[in-house]
Parts: C-alpha cells; sequence; structure tokens
C-alpha cells in the first residue's frame, strides 16, 4: 500500500490535508517524531548487539501500577554469543531502562532569543540572545559560577536554603552538581568568538526588523532551522512525588531509569542520540532526587558552520562507552511491564 493511500485509509484525508494538519499542530508532529525517534534508537541498540523490549505506557491498573524504576521506555541488555532467541537463560538478569526524548523545539523562545534586539550590540542594554551567547562563550567561568555557587537563586544557595528549612520527610540526598557543566547545562563556546567585539560583528550581519517578521531570529526561523542559533535542549514536562522528600516537582525521579536517550533531528537533521546516566545528571537544586525538566545539551551556530561541540560529561556520543564510563543501575526482569504487543 502506498503511504498516500495508507494515509487516506488511516486519517480519511488527503495527503496535502494531512500536511496542512500537522503544520497546525505542533504536539501531533511531536508525537510522530517521538516515534519515529524510539524506532532509530531500537534499530540502533539492536545494531549494537542488545536485546530491546518496549515498556508499557500503562499496565494494567493504570499508571500507578507501573514498577517505580520501570519509567523508562526500554528495557535492554546485551546479547551473548548463546543467544539464539530473546530471553536466553544462560544471559545474566540484568537489564538497563532507557528513556527516549527528543529535543525541546521552542527551547530558543523560551530563553528569550526571539526577543527583538534591534542591532544594538554595543552598550545601553544588552539583547537577550548576546547575552546568552556571551555567557557561553568568553563569559563562561563567570556565568558556571554564577549558577553553581553565585549570589541569589544559584543551585548551590538554593540547595542549602531548602535544606536548612527541613520542609521535607526522610533525608536529604546530597548536592551532587558537576562543578564544570552545572544546572542544566553550559555548553562550550569559548572558541567561537574572539572577544564581544567578533560577537558583535557576527550579530550584525543579521539585518533587523520589526518584532515577529525577523525572518532570522524569529519564532518561525528557529522552528524550521534556518536560525543562525539551534539550541539543543531536552524536554521532560511531567511530575512526579518523591517517595524519599514528599517534594512533588515537574520532572522526572533520577532512579526511574537508568539511561536517557535523545535524538538530535529536530535541530541537526539527522536521527543521532546522545546519552546519559541518569545518576550523573545534575539534580534540581531544590529537590535533588528530581531530575531537571530542561537539559542544554549544546547550542549550534552558523559561526562555525553548525558543528556540534565536544559533549560535556554526563553526555556521550557513544552508548556502549557510557555504559562502561558510567555504570548504570541495573534491574531484574519485571515481565509485568512489557509491551509484548
Amino acid at each position: 500500500m502506498s503511504l498516500s493511500n495508507y494515509m487516506k485509509k488511516k486519517f480519511g484525508a488527503a495527503a496535502d490535508e494531512i500536511e496542512e494538519a500537522l503544520e497546525m499542530s505542533p504536539g501531533a508532529c511531536g508525537s510522530i517524531h517521538g516515534a519515529i525517534s524510539e524506532k532509530m534508537l531500537v534499530e540502533e541498540f539492536k545494531g549494537l548487539g542488545y536485546e530491546v523490549h518496549r515498556i508499557k505506557e500503562k499496565p494494567a491498573g493504570g499508571y500507578n501500577n507501573k514498577n517505580p524504576n520501570w519509567r523508562g521506555d526500554f528495557c535492554i541488555r546485551k546479547k551473548s554469543k548463546c543467544c539464539k532467541k530473546d530471553f536466553c537463560d544462560k544471559c545474566p538478569d540484568k537489564w538497563i531502562i532507557v528513556e527516549c526524548k527528543g529535543i525541546k523545539t521552542n527551547a530558543e523562545k523560551r530563553k528569550g532569543m526571539t526577543e527583538p534586539w534591534k542591532g544594538k550590540v554595543n552598550g545601553g542594554i544588552v539583547p537577550k540572545i548576546k547575552k546568552i551567547l556571551m555567557d557561553h562563550s568568553f563569559n563562561r567561568t563567570a556565568h558556571i559560577k554564577s549558577i553553581y555557587d553565585g549570589n541569589g537563586n544559584a543551585g548551590k544557595v538554593k540547595y542549602e536554603a531548602i535544606k536548612a528549612a527541613g520542609n521535607y520527610k526522610g533525608t536529604f540526598a546530597n548536592f551532587s552538581w558537576n562543578k564544570k557543566n552545572p544546572g542544566p547545562g553550559v555548553p562550550d563556546l569559548t572558541k567561537v568568538w574572539i572577544d564581544e567585539r567578533d560577537l558583535d560583528k557576527w550579530l550584525k550581519k543579521y539585518p533587523d526588523s520589526a518584532p515577529g517578521t525577523n525572518t532570522n531570529f524569529d519564532e518561525n526561523a528557529f522552528w524550521n532551522c534556518t536560525a543562525p542559533v539551534r539550541v539543543l535542549q531536552t524536554h521532560m514536562p511531567s511530575s512526579r512525588t518523591d517517595p524519599k522528600t514528599g517534594f512533588k516537582r515537574t520532572g522526572p525521579l533520577k532512579d526511574e531509569f537508568g539511561i536517557l536517550a535523545v535524538d538530535l533531528f529536530q535541530r541537526t537533521g539527522k536521527h543521532e542520540f546522545v546519552f546519559a546516566n541518569s545518576r550523573n545528571l545534575n539534580h534540581q537544586a531544590g529537590s535533588p532526587n528530581h531530575l531537571q525538566q530542561n537539559y542544554t545539551i549544546d547550542i549550534l551556530v552558523e559561526k562555525d558552520g553548525f558543528k556540534r561541540h565536544p559533549l560535556l560529561p554526563p553526555w556521550f556520543d557513544d552508548f556502549d562507552k557510557c555504559i562502561k564510563d558510567k555504570k548504570p543501575v541495573l534491574q531484574k526482569m519485571d515481565d509485568t511491564q512489557l509491551d509484548k504487543r
């Protein structure tokens, strides 16, 4: 059956009508992207010699019956030479739980990069787009300190204040942010521009226009990847209550899965994955057992051809290296959690 006939039968609409509907519904596009990412990830795991099984979104009895350590998308384990079928009895009953995510497609808008800057890059109010790029380049050292233990709402300061307040049950886990890549992550752009003057010169290449019409930095430009900046950022908006402290926060718990896999397609145009051990991701400042909603993996810029910069801890391009260097917590098989369709 051709794709157009399949779409007509499945949705009762012609291809151009479906295209129009998808353009009007970012949520529908996100669901399709997510399904394709999961398919591509399964193929990658199988190519690396892993046995892969899908985990149910909702087991019998509803989401609350989901094993708290099996809240990922897949369980996988490395096949040995003896394996001729799945669930080989000779292989250790030790599984890695993997959560698959895509890129947040409005990260640039949320960061304020779509705000008009009118070319005022010398003196006066620093445009948001310029400040962000400065914070990740020649101001990076000071920016890292301000995030980690600076004044106001810095990570360690917020952690200590909430811990001291004592409004939690049980124990409060230690503060464990990476000092070189704290908070949601600070990609290293220190080699892109020589100094602030060089950054100003680069920004001035892009003409000004009224709000909402700038073809370089408006929302549509970021959506369509025609803007000169692309932010690679995760998005994990589900809310969880931490049974160890009683805190409810937006973001998964650290022990829900072992590995986070992120498909970079929506900003790189290729289904390429990066991986991190959930226990090595920086926790929320005010809740040490919660992961953050958003982690910034990299920022790509036209200045150096949108090339990806070296990944900072805890991110890996190589899945096997991620497993070897940052051993995830392994789980025993729980077949009540498997999607056997």
